[in-house]
C-alpha cells in the first residue's frame, strides 16, 4: 500500500509504542510536520518541542483538519517520542 505524501504544516496522529508510555498516557500524539528530508523522511513536532528522530510515512497518518500550526511549535527545544506523550 503506497501513503500519499503529507505536506509540511499538516497536522498527523504519530502512534506511540507501549514501551514509550505509561498505561495513563495517550496511545497517540497529534504533531505537525516541520519538515521533509530527501523525500523520504519527516521531521515531526509537537507543541513541547521538535521530535528528536526523522519519520517514514507508514509511521504516521495525515489527519483531516490542520490541528496545531507550524506557529504553535517550540522549535528550539528537541523531545524525545517517550516526552513527548507524557
Amino acid at each position: 500500500q503506497k501513503f500519499q505524501p503529507a505536506k509540511v504544516g499538516e497536522t498527523v496522529r504519530i502512534r506511540v509504542p507501549d514501551v514509550d508510555r505509561s498505561k495513563m498516557d495517550p496511545q497517540n500524539i497529534l504533531a505537525v510536520v516541520l519538515d521533509i528530508v530527501d523525500n523520504d523522511f519527516y521531521k515531526l513536532a509537537t507543541k513541547n518541542g521538535v521530535i528528536n528522530r526523522l519519520y517514514t510515512r507508514n509511521q504516521f497518518s495525515v489527519c483531516k483538519e490542520n490541528l496545531i500550526s507550524i506557529s504553535d511549535v517550540q522549535r528550539n527545544q528537541q523531545i524525545p517520542l517517550r516526552e513527548a506523550s507524557t
